[in-house]
């Protein structure tokens, strides 16, 4: 069986983002506000004939943390869901990977003790631009929220496709 061609890389949350890495540039979004928009758009960029033969995904398995209050955890669960849902509706294989997993699998080493998360987050959004140098994204002024939304979904992408083509390089992903 050929492997898929298309990749799928999610990034819950309000402040996540999805990625789609095809023979084609790649398409990173921020995360779209409703559920609806965000069928809409897996619709429109993914191939309609046989989904689940040409696609595959990766979501960022997440969980509510101790910060969270009560409806915020509901909320972020519930939006999860919703992602898995829709994936599932669109016929699109996926899996969930926590980011532990998927950042070692494409090299990027665990926060150090001193780093902030910020500085953590400013990390994975240079290792984006290294693989994906081309996204008009990088040269936006004022951009660098839309940028850290789609950085983590760009390297989920590039992890899921490393998945599925074991010798696929770290170039240009």
């Amino acid at each position: 069986m050929e492997p898929p061609s298309v990749f799928v890389g999610i990034d819950p949350g309000i402040a996540g983002g999805i990625a789609i890495i095809d023979n084609a540039a790649p398409t990173a979004i921020p995360m779209p506000a409703t559920a609806r928009d965000i069928y809409d758009i897996l619709e429109y960029h993914l191939p309609p004939s046989d989904r689940s033969m040409h696609c595959s995904g990766v979501v960022e398995r997440v969980t509510a943390s101790p910060q969270m209050g009560v409806t915020s955890a509901f909320t972020f669960g519930r939006g999860y869901g919703a992602l898995c849902a829709i994936l599932t509706a669109l016929r699109i294989p996926f899996e969930e990977a926590r980011p532990q997993v998927w950042q070692k699998a494409i090299g990027i080493t665990p926060r150090r003790k001193e780093e902030s998360q910020p500085q953590f987050k400013a990390r994975l959004r240079v290792k984006a631009q290294q693989l994906f140098p081309s996204l008009s994204i990088w040269a936006e002024p004022k951009s660098k929220g839309k940028q850290m939304a789609i950085a983590d979904a760009l390297l989920i992408a590039h992890y899921c496709k490393r998945l599925h083509i074991p010798a696929f390089g770290t170039r240009n992903g």
